[in-house]
Parts: C-alpha cells; structure tokens; sequence
C-alpha cells in the first residue's frame, strides 16, 4: 500500500477530538447528496410522503421541460411519476413479525419487530433510501446505500472533505489502522455512520437523532433487530462465501 495514502487516511479518518456540539445541520443528509435537500427529520410518514413527491417530482423536471410540446410524452412522465409516488406509499412498512425481505437485508440490523417501529424506501437509480420512524415519534433514521466500487477507506476520505474528521473509527485490525470498516461522526443531536458491507456488496451511510439513538435499545426492550439472529443460525460454509 502506498505510503502516503496510509499517512494520509491515518491522519483524516483519526479520531476528531473538537467534533461540533451544537449544529445539526453541520452533519444533514443534504450535504451527502442534494436529494436530501431540506429533509424533514422528526417527520411523520405522511410528511415525509408529500416531501418525497417533491423530491421525484424534482427528478423528472428535465424530462418534462424536454416534452413541453409533446401532450403524450408529457403525460406518460406524469403516469411514470405518479406509479413511483404510489410505490413510495406502498412501501410504508410496520414491522410486526412478519417475514419480510428486510429481515435478511442490508437494513436488517436498523429496526426490530413488535416495537412499534416502521419504515418507507425510496429506489434511487441502483441503490436505496430508507426512511425509518418508531412509536410515532417521527422520522428517526436515514440509511442509504450504495454499490461498493471502491475501496471503503477511499469512500470514507470523500466523507471526511464533507463532513470534516468522524469522531470514531473502527478498523479491521486496530493494530495496522489500514482497514476502516466503519466510522462515526457525532455533533450531540445527529448521529451520522458510514459502514462497508462486504456481505451485501454495498457501503450505506446514515443518520440518526442522537436522542432517539440512544433510547432505541430501551424502547425495544427484548426485541431485537432480525441481523441478531443471523449469524449463529446460517451455515458455517455460507459465511465463509460471505466473507470472501
């Protein structure tokens, strides 16, 4: 590995001992991605409905300016954006220990069952934004994903330009410090994380209110995310292939 990015990765992905205390929007989503423009956390879901209509409406503006004078192609984008608006409601999720697809997901360790816990997605190009609420006390918790291209330890260099130093990190092997597998920033109200997930082939990056973050274990109480019940329970083979 070359020197100087380990020189350089030590010194930007280190511990950040004057993280910001007092601004939430020093770690808002939209500093990640402008669709995360003025997002509405502590929202319900209907809010967050409406604010994500917007956001997709935002979306097809260029195709729609390009057939102004096209009535057909015009109202086929609205048919294209009311169906994606449809299937964001849709997607709304209590989760009251059904089987899902979630529970075997790259999400699978953000909510748990029977706690009142709930949550909505949003399909952008390859990847997803999920949504999560809990006992209705509002939008709680954004995760997104993103295909894993890159090394995580280059991702994360990209993160700390925006964000500034995380406040933790955690390494494969403490010892070399070569390896980040995950890190934290915390200014006292939003809690953002960036982790790599080699066993979905994915990187997701989220936010969470530190109030609620710190609550969530006792508000579940005994239930506990689906994730906590994987690993014993599949086949010493299949993790092998997983981590690989």
């Amino acid at each position: 590995m070359n020197i100087v990015f380990i020189l350089t990765a030590t010194i930007l992905l280190s511990v950040n001992p004057k993280a910001p205390a007092d601004q939430t929007s020093s770690l808002h989503p939209e500093k990640f991605s402008a669709r995360f423009k003025a997002l509405p956390l502590a929202a319900d879901s209907k809010t967050l409905s409406t604010y994500l209509g917007k956001i997709t409406a935002t979306q097809f503006k260029a195709r729609i300016n390009q057939a102004v004078n096209d009535p057909h192609a015009h109202d086929r984008i609205q048919a294209e954006i009311a169906l994606r608006m449809q299937a964001i409601r849709d997607s709304l999720i209590d989760f009251k220990g059904q089987n899902t697809g979630y529970n075997v997901s790259v999400v699978n360790d953000e909510f748990a069952h029977n706690c009142g816990e709930s949550m909505m997605v949003m399909p952008i190009n390859k990847a997803h934004d999920y949504f999560f609420f809990v006992k209705g006390r509002g939008l709680w918790k954004v995760v997104t994903t993103a295909v894993s291209r890159q090394r995580f330890a280059v991702f994360l260099l990209g993160l700390t330009e925006i964000y500034g130093a995380a406040t933790t990190v955690e390494y494969a092997d403490p010892v070399t410090r070569e390896t980040p597998t995950r890190a934290i920033w915390d200014n006292g109200k939003l809690r953002m994380e960036a982790r790599t997930r080699p066993d979905y082939g994915a990187i997701t990056v989220s936010w969470a209110r530190v109030q609620v973050s710190d609550l969530i274990s006792k508000l579940r109480g005994s239930n506990k995310p689906p994730a906590a019940g994987i690993s014993d329970d599949l086949d010493p083979a299949i993790l092998d292939i997983m981590r690989d």
